[in-house]
């Protein structure tokens, strides 16, 4: 990212015509942030792509127009006319809200000129969006507030507790058992709280490969059950199991599933009906392995579904805060859920994009000593887009960059547009000589297998999206 300074410098040569279009096009494409240059009136002299990206601005003329129309927020005219008006030189740094909820940093920047006596000649005015990373502060905000208070509730508890004891003011047998009792069950609640907090984050930080083995989910889950069979018996809970095949088998990290089982059939123990009943059913599909944990509580209601994988929520607080739950159960489940399958469905997406690659290769063997009907535009273009695809969602993939994943989307389309438009011209090759019509087939594949390629960078990007905010998101369209 460059520097408010440094993109400053960049303009003011821009303005004094030290750069000739060809270096000021590359300059402006090199600048990630959103950039838009005014002159002292505040009419818009110069807009970067990337301004009209952050800004989703339209491709419609804006030179010459000012800001204000442009861009309307009210916040942002306010700070304009002030510092039109007042003609101040001081860099202004603050946010605004566009809707329906893109937060920006804008900073304004005077550009200064010695050719007027040091006088202030326009004014560079940089935006960055930082939707995300305020989306990121709130959720970080609201787990350590939530930590604090589940961690401070039980802390307190059995500090009361113990001293009370200390001060020797119970002599009852009967009421020193339950005051141990409480503070024995409070310290493993306190326990299990600091155990899902810790698998929570181990899951979410993991940047090494899956330890990934072949695992006899049947075995798996029987396994659990017995784990989880006192606890069963203490309610009188009946659990039936079916898997089908029988030998069904799933390659995964064998702690995670066996973390998410856990969670999941402690979950259906804890919150059903005593004299109840547990089915659990794993079974095999074209695509996935899918597993379904059914039982006689008394549920969830509809409203309450979407919300129940967020960390520490309860649809009822008393009745989990009883059953001796942490409101992290869940939300467990779903980051390893989210971690084994995209990881999983990556892995996939790099086989096709190597396949793709060796079919490149083969195809140009097919044709290296033909002299070429035309010369090749369309297809370095998309070899160059495709292989910046390919990088950037690997490297969104290993930060867990959704923001990023979403903008290296956007190239997806491009590529489409740029094949169909090699397509309409080489078609009118082989109308025009039969002859072309072997070659022109090569080319065609060769577009086809980059477009491909661009499709399975973009599941990548879906993927990372799902692993960072939880969501499907059709970026195929």
């Amino acid at each position: 990212m460059h520097s408010i300074k440094t993109i400053t410098n960049e303009v003011k040569e821009v303005a004094k015509g030290n750069y000739s279009n060809s270096k000021l096009e590359a300059v402006l494409k090199s600048i990630v942030n959103g950039v838009i240059a005014i002159d002292n009136s505040g009419n818009v002299i110069l807009i970067n792509d990337s301004a009209k990206r952050i800004l989703d601005i339209s491709d419609a003329e804006v030179i010459g127009k000012h800001l204000l129309e442009v861009i309307r927020n009210y916040k942002l005219t306010q700070a304009l006319d002030d510092y039109i008006n007042n003609r101040t030189d001081v860099v202004l740094d603050f946010e605004i809200t566009l809707p329906p909820s893109k937060n920006l940093s804008v900073f304004i920047n005077p550009i200064m000129s010695s050719e007027f006596h040091n006088k202030r000649v326009g004014s560079v005015i940089v935006f960055n969006d930082i939707t995300e990373l305020k989306r990121l502060e709130k959720v970080r905000s609201d787990f350590v507030a939530n930590v604090s208070h589940e961690l401070r509730t039980p802390l307190t508890s059995i500090m009361g507790f113990v001293e009370t004891l200390r001060d020797g003011n119970v002599k009852d047998e009967d009421t020193l058992k339950k005051f141990l009792d409480i503070i024995s069950l409070e310290t493993e609640r306190l326990t299990r709280l600091i155990n899902d907090i810790l698998t929570l984050s181990k899951i979410e930080n993991v940047k090494e490969d899956i330890n990934k083995e072949l695992i006899d989910l049947k075995s798996e889950i029987e396994d659990v059950i017995y784990i989880l069979e006192n606890k069963a018996k203490g309610k009188n809970i009946k659990v039936s199991l079916s898997v089908q095949p029988d030998n069904l088998k799933v390659s995964a990290d064998k702690d995670w599933i066996r973390q998410l089982l856990l969670n999941l059939i402690d979950n259906s123990i804890k919150y059903n009906k005593d004299n109840g009943y547990i089915w659990i059913r794993a079974w095999e599909n074209i695509q996935n392995v899918c597993i379904s944990v059914k039982d006689t509580g008394i549920g969830i209601k509809e409203e309450y579904i979407p919300r129940i994988f967020e960390r520490f929520y309860w649809v009822d607080k008393g009745r989990s805060g009883n059953a001796g739950g942490t409101g992290l159960g869940l939300a467990v489940v779903k980051h390893i859920e989210v971690t084994l399958v995209a990881g999983l469905k990556l892995v996939t997406d790099l086989e096709r994009i190597a396949d793709h690659a060796v079919d490149i290769s083969n195809t140009v063997k097919r044709i290296a000593d033909e002299q070429y009907i035309k010369p090749l535009i369309d297809i370095p273009r998309m070899a160059d887009m495709v292989k910046k695809m390919v990088n950037e969602s690997l490297d969104a993939y290993i930060n867990q960059d959704s923001t990023r994943a979403f903008e290296i989307t956007k190239m997806d389309d491009e590529i489409d547009y740029i094949y169909k438009q090699m397509f309409r011209e080489l078609l009118t090759y082989m109308m025009e000589d039969p002859k072309n019509i072997s070659q022109v087939t090569q080319f065609l594949f060769v577009g086809r297998y980059l477009e491909r390629i661009a499709d399975h960078a973009t599941n990548i990007c879906k993927w990372v999206i799902y692993i960072d905010r939880g969501t499907h998101e059709d970026l195929n369209k």
